[in-house]
């Protein structure tokens, strides 16, 4: 492969999203590509959240997966990463790319244990 090219499946998918603060907002969980059949490809957009997990499965299995993981998903642009390390890292704060909520869900469970 050449410098600027590498296998995005292995490379990105399943990747923790840091954000411009710091903070880990999410996952890699799909990838948006634009490109004709047969030319070059690119990166358009990382689609996280678990709709975008959702719609990886069999298409037998993704309406109950929407189901149970909701069908929702944001789409960061491509332009928005600053690098590719262990993580992928974003240039934005996760609260402007409509993602930073990585605890949300959780936490609101979490907060009605007594003592927690």
């Amino acid at each position: 492969m050449k410098e600027d090219q590498f296998d995005i499946v292995y490379r990105l998918l399943d990747d923790d999203l840091i954000d411009g603060e710091g903070r880990r907002c999410g996952r890699v969980d799909d990838i948006e590509i634009d490109g004709e059949p047969g030319g070059q490809a690119q990166i358009a957009a990382i689609l996280t959240g678990s709709g975008a997990w959702a719609r990886r499965l069999p298409r037998p299995l993704r309406r109950a997966g929407a189901r149970i993981f909701s069908d929702s998903s944001e789409r960061i642009p491509w332009n928005r990463v600053s690098d590719i390390a262990e993580t992928v890292e974003l240039k934005d704060p996760g609260s402007e790319l409509g993602i930073g909520d990585a605890g949300g869900c959780a936490s609101r469970v979490v907060g009605r244990i007594p003592g927690s």
